[in-house]
């Protein structure tokens, strides 16, 4: 099996922390920004993740396709909802962790590989955020502090014992924003935030 992916995906690293989890035989390919025919010849349309099945047959959809490689394996998943209470946090830190964040992947992600790859992105996030990425870097230092005391809403999220055993569903969607924070920008995670992302970490297939 093929999973399609952006480094800097939170959507991608749902499938692909599962995938590693359950210690799957799927191959991890990332598809350029620029990139506008691996994704379309594949599902008709431009979109992460993709997971291209042993059969040639076609996934889309981040949950769907977590929960197809986890009934592949051991079942890691001990719940299939995600908390509403965390999707409104995190709906509210999500323009101060782009901020943070998309400055740094076009210099660290392996779907960077040209001019054209970064100008498309940062052409899309500095519009989002309605700033540019030079300005962005004039307030990372404040932006750091609010974030690390805003995360720590986090933490009554993180229920499981060990969660490379068995996690919740919301668990899975809160990995990608921590751990791009702590690999990224160097976030300074509260301790249960810090062993959450330690014990999955090493689990992601590169």
């Amino acid at each position: 099996m093929k999973l399609y992916v952006y480094d800097h995906c939170p959507f991608s690293m749902r499938p692909r922390l599962i995938a590693g989890l359950n210690t799957l035989p799927v191959e991890i390919c990332v598809i350029r920004i620029s990139d506008d025919t691996t994704a379309h010849s594949l599902v008709g349309k431009k979109v992460v993740p993709i997971l291209e099945k042993d059969d040639g047959s076609c996934m889309t959809e981040s949950l769907d396709i977590t929960l197809y490689l986890d009934a592949l394996g051991s079942h890691k998943l001990s719940d299939t909802s995600i908390n509403s209470d965390f999707e409104t946090l995190r709906d509210d830190f999500l323009k101060d962790y782009v901020a943070l964040t998309s400055p740094c992947f076009i210099h660290s992600c392996r779907e960077f590989q040209s001019d054209s790859d970064i100008n498309r992105y940062q052409q899309r996030e500095e519009a989002f955020l309605e700033a540019s990425f030079d300005d962005l870097k004039n307030h990372v230092e404040a932006r750091k502090s609010h974030i690390e005391n805003f995360i720590r809403s986090f933490i009554p999220f993180i229920t499981s014992s060990d969660p490379s055993d068995s996690l919740t569903a919301t668990e899975l969607v809160l990995f990608p924003y921590l751990h791009h924070l702590k690999t990224q920008v160097n976030v300074t995670l509260a301790q249960p935030l810090l062993k959450f992302w330690q014990n999955l970490s090493p689990k992601i297939p590169v």
